[in-house]
């Protein structure tokens, strides 16, 4: 079985991962990392923060991923302007 097969019963990204139970503040930083996540095409995966704290370093992990990959491409595109 699927590992993610536990979630296919659930209605909604609200129910899954119980978003009405938690603060607010949680609730903000599991949205700011789901944002990011899919933002940035990495997708869910089989690995995910479980904590607030998890959750913002790897918002901004992300963050900076696709700041790094645009600067590249800037780079690149510039070079082959120059060809």
């Amino acid at each position: 079985m699927c590992k993610h097969m536990k979630y296919a019963d659930s209605d909604n990204f609200i129910d899954t991962f119980e978003l009405d139970k938690k603060s607010e503040n949680s609730v903000l930083i599991a949205l700011v990392y789901f944002t990011f996540t899919s933002l940035s095409t990495v997708g869910l995966g089989d690995f995910h923060p479980r904590s607030n704290v998890e959750r913002m370093v790897g918002a901004l992990v992300l963050l900076f991923g696709v700041a790094l990959t645009s600067y590249i491409m800037e780079t690149l595109s510039l070079m082959l302007n120059r060809i």
